[in-house]
């Protein structure tokens, strides 16, 4: 993924967030608190950015590391954040929107990067014609995270493997690619099954631990420690110091 690829070549570590709401945060506490939790960056360098982006709220912000700061100043930071991101997100195209932003930091970073022949033809860097998933990919977090909202008013579950069922047949329909069906029925059921039980803890009561990090995973980024698995977690992130830059903004 793009990010990955960014990170093997730069050696700098941009990550990804999108979360249900703030709670009782302020979005720029809640970045650096998550930008300190993941540990973004390299031991030594901060050489970390996060672009965290708070859907119930409309907010989103970009959190830059010490390391960053003299080249994704606070000015591109806010260039981005309220001209470049802002009419994708109006315009419902979260995956443009995203990206954008990624690209944007990217650039005003520097440091002479070229994506890789893979990445350059991946949809995560240029749009394809054809159908694939992973266009849709942020359309149908929103979606799930929107009926989670409804699905965490009850204690049942099963209404997720009904709504993944039906995604699962509209992905079917659209791209001819069935095998998609169970996958989407089992997702909707744990999906349902841990905002029915958790929701609490999750969305209400911002539990970091719980954000959505697989999200990361579609540019190619990856979490890393966790409150809750002090000196494990996921991996090779190492940083977590914010120098306090970045910007946020709405939409």
């Amino acid at each position: 993924g793009l990010l990955q690829d960014y990170e093997q070549k730069t050696g700098n570590e941009i990550s990804v967030a999108i979360v249900q709401q703030l709670g009782d945060e302020t979005v720029e506490t809640y970045a650096v608190q998550l930008y300190k939790e993941w540990g973004i960056g390299k031991k030594g360098q901060d050489n970390g950015a996060l672009f965290l982006v708070s859907v119930t709220d409309r907010q989103m912000r970009i959190e830059t590391g010490y390391g960053l700061e003299p080249d994704l100043t606070d000015i591109e930071s806010k260039r981005i954040v309220s001209n470049v991101v802002p009419p994708y997100f109006q315009a419902g195209d979260w995956d443009e929107g995203v990206r954008a932003a990624v690209v944007g930091m990217i650039s005003a970073i520097g440091r002479d990067y070229a994506p890789s022949a893979n990445v350059a033809r991946d949809p995560a860097v240029h749009a394809q014609s054809e159908f694939n998933i992973g266009d849709y990919f942020w359309l149908l977090i929103f979606v799930f995270i929107w009926f989670g909202s409804i699905f965490a008013r009850s204690r049942s579950w099963w209404a997720g493997g009904v709504v993944g069922a039906v995604a699962g047949v509209i992905v079917g329909f659209a791209s001819g690619a069935w095998y998609w069906l169970p996958v989407f029925i089992v997702f909707g059921l744990v999906f349902d099954y841990l905002v029915s039980t958790k929701y609490r803890d999750t969305f209400i009561k911002g539990n970091h631990g719980n954000i959505m990090w697989p999200l990361l995973f579609l540019m190619g980024g990856r979490p890393g420690r966790r409150w809750d698995k002090p000196g494990g977690g996921f991996g090779g992130f190492g940083g977590g110091i914010s120098g306090g830059g970045g910007a946020s903004g709405r939409w």
